[in-house]
């Protein structure tokens, strides 16, 4: 899938400002902490241990795919993919 990013030399559309842009790396990086301390407080290790290693790593890969899936799906209805 070419998607021209690497040869976009100017940006299309409104710039937002540098404390925007650092308001929402950080916000985004409380939510992954947040939630991240949730799941290590709230899941037993236990749990996580008993599971079949091949059922993990299966649902891993699934979970990774369906990221990369969303991430491009989204993408292509914001109308981003053009070249």
């Amino acid at each position: 899938m070419d998607t021209g990013v690497f040869d976009r030399t100017e940006a299309e559309g409104r710039i937002i400002s540098s404390a925007a842009y650092n308001l929402v790396i950080g916000l985004t990086l409380l939510w992954g902490f947040a939630v991240n301390w949730i799941i290590v407080t709230s899941i037993s290790p236990q749990a996580i241990a008993d599971i079949n290693p091949w059922i993990f790593f299966i649902g891993y890969f699934a979970s990774c795919f369906f990221g990369v899936y969303l991430f491009i799906r989204i993408l292509s209805i914001l109308g981003r993919n053009r070249n």
